[in-house]
C-alpha cells in the first residue's frame, strides 16, 4: 500500500511511490479503511492465478508467484491506474473496480504459468489435443461457488464511486443495477450461442458466459449506463467463448477454470468498452459521446499494461 496507493507518498514519476511507510508505519488511521480495501483487491488477484495452475503447482511455489505477482506487476499498475500521481490516472484513464488492475493482472500471470508449466496429466489426447474439460460433478456447488462470487462482486463495484468521490447515492444505485444487467446479458447471450451451436451446450459455459459479464462491467461500473452495460454483458460471453476456443484449440493451452478468457481477455474487453460507451460522469466521455480522446488513452492504456504485464 505504501509504495501503491498512499497519496501521502511522492510518487518516482508518476510510476511508483517511494515505500515510505514499510509495514504501515506511519499511516495515518484515516487511511486505514484505504489498507482493508487494496488488500481485498491484491488478494482478489492473486486467487485468480490458482485457477489457472489447477492440479500442476506446488503450495510453496504457488504462495511465491502470488507474492512476486503482487509485489511487482500488480503494485506498479495500481499506482499508475488508482494512483492520482500515476502517469494513467493523470491522462484520465479509467478503470472501476480493477477490470486490468486484478483480473487483467491475474489473467497474464495465470497465461504464463499455464504456459511454462504444461497441461495436466492425462489431459492430452495422442495427436496432442487437449481434451474437453470435464463437465463439474457437482453441478450445484458450482453454482454456488458463482453466484456467490456475483455477490461479492456487489462489494467490489458498488464501492468504486465511493472511492471516486462520485455523488455516492446516484452513483452507488446505477453501479448496483448495471452489476446485475451485464451478468444476465451475457448468461441470455450464451444460451443464445449454445441453441445455435455456436458453443458446447454446457452447464459450466454457462456459469463461465455469467462471470465474464461480470468482469466486462467491472471497468466502467459507475461510468455506465443500464443499456450500454446490458450492451456490454451481451458482447462478454462472445469474448468468452471465442478466447476459450482459441486459448485450448489453437494454443493447446490448459486452462481448466478459464482463467485466461474470462479474466485476461475480459478484463482487457472490459476497459476498451469503458472507452467507448462511458459517459460524462467522470469528465471523460466515451467514444459514443464523441469522446475520441478518452477512448484512445483507453486502448494505449489498455495495451501498455498489458505488454507490462507480459514482460515482467
Amino acid at each position: 500500500f505504501s509504495h501503491t496507493l498512499a497519496t501521502s507518498n511522492p510518487s518516482f514519476y508518476g510510476i511508483i511511490s517511494y515505500p515510505n511507510n514499510p509495514f504501515l508505519v506511519g499511516i495515518d488511521p484515516s487511511q486505514h479503511e484505504e489498507v482493508f480495501v487494496a488488500s481485498v483487491f491484491a488478494t482478489t488477484c492473486a486467487t485468480i492465478i490458482s485457477g489457472a495452475v489447477l492440479e500442476r503447482m506446488k503450495n510453496k511455489t504457488y504462495i511465491l508467484w502470488c507474492f512476486l505477482i503482487i509485489l511487482v506487476n500488480y503494485s506498479f499498475v495500481a499506482h499508475w491506474i488508482w494512483n492520482p500521481d500515476g502517469w494513467l490516472a493523470r491522462l484520465g484513464f479509467v478503470d472501476g473496480a480493477g477490470a486490468i488492475v486484478v483480473h487483467s493482472t491475474g489473467g497474464v500471470a495465470g497465461l504464463i504459468a499455464v504456459w511454462r508449466l504444461g497441461p495436466r496429466r492425462g489431459c492430452v489426447e495422442k495427436d496432442g489435443t487437449l481434451k474437453p474439460i470435464e463437465t463439474a460433478h457437482r453441478p450445484i456447488i458450482n453454482a454456488i461457488g458463482a453466484f456467490i462470487l456475483w455477490y461479492g462482486w456487489f462489494a467490489f463495484n458498488v464501492a468504486s464511486p465511493i472511492a471516486a468521490d462520485l455523488k455516492v447515492g446516484v452513483a452507488v444505485g446505477t453501479t448496483a443495477i448495471v452489476t446485475c444487467i451485464a451478468p444476465t446479458c451475457a448468461s441470455c447471450s450464451a444460451l443464445l450461442l449454445m441453441y445455435w451451436d455456436f458453443a458446447t451446450l454446457s452447464y459450466d459455459n454457462l456459469l463461465g458466459a455469467m462471470l465474464s459479464g461480470l468482469v466486462g462491467i467491472t471497468g466502467s461500473c459507475y461510468t455506465v449506463n443500464i443499456w450500454e452495460a446490458a450492451t456490454i454483458g451481451f458482447f462478454s460471453s462472445v469474448i468468452y467463448f471465442l478466447a476459450a476456443h482459441i486459448v485450448r484449440n489453437k494454443l493447446r493451452l490448459d486452462d481448466p477454470l478459464q482463467v485466461i478468457s474470462i479474466h485476461l481477455c475480459c478484463g482487457l474487453y472490459s476497459c476498451i468498452m469503458e472507452g467507448i460507451f462511458a459517459n460524462n460522469v467522470m469528465s471523460n466521455p466515451g467514444l459514443v459521446y464523441a469522446g475520441y480522446r478518452h477512448f484512445g488513452i483507453q486502448i494505449i492504456g489498455t495495451f501498455c499494461v498489458f505488454i507490462f504485464n507480459i514482460i515482467i
